[in-house]
């Protein structure tokens, strides 16, 4: 427990090479390990990480974005205390992100959706439908691509979030990756 206080107080630091440290060992720590992600929780780390996701560090953000994704994993009190970072990981999908900032980003989204009912007002907006919709038909990834319908299968549930999406071309961009019968007012 000592040891987690002090790496979370790596996140603080204001020398990059020790927010490196600190995120990705926040990252490693919180990977499938419920007692390590209560105390990472219980020592702040959730606001911090929130906060990195805007470093002009790629390691950090992409550290950031994982290890708020373990963090939330299953853990429905993480998802609602770190639901404060939807705005941040929305920004990462709508800015040349690497593949791993994407990865991580599109996986924390898509659990907070999962379980937000708030969701669909973050994606009711021109730009995070038209990047979510680029992720998924430009990125390569399959996980990502994987992660980001499963948002957009989430949040086109609420009529004007859907028709948000489709006026940005959903239906036209995930025509190959989608049958065409699934796209409906219903279903996605």
């Amino acid at each position: 427990k000592k040891m987690i206080g002090v790496v979370v107080s790596m996140l603080e630091d204001e020398e990059i090479r020790i927010q490196k440290v600190g995120t990705g060992v926040i990252y490693a720590l919180s990977e499938d390990h419920r007692a390590n992600q209560n105390t990472i929780r219980k020592a702040g780390a959730i606001p911090l990480l929130t906060r990195l996701l805007s470093s002009h560090d790629e390691s950090i953000r992409q550290s950031s974005a994982g290890a708020l994704f373990s963090l939330m994993k299953n853990n429905k009190k993480i998802i609602e205390e770190a639901g404060a970072a939807i705005q941040s990981l929305i920004f990462l999908l709508c800015v040349n992100s690497s593949i791993g900032i994407l990865s991580n980003a599109t996986a924390a989204v898509c659990e907070i959706t999962r379980t937000s009912e708030k969701a669909a007002e973050w994606f009711n907006n021109q730009e995070a439908a038209q990047r979510l919709i680029k992720v998924v038909t430009q990125s390569g990834d399959f996980w990502i691509s994987y992660n980001s319908l499963c948002i957009i299968d989430t949040v086109t549930r609420k009529p004007n979030c859907l028709k948000t999406f489709k006026n940005q071309g959903l239906e036209k961009a995930l025509e190959p990756h989608i049958s065409n019968d699934s796209m409906t007012e219903n279903s996605l």
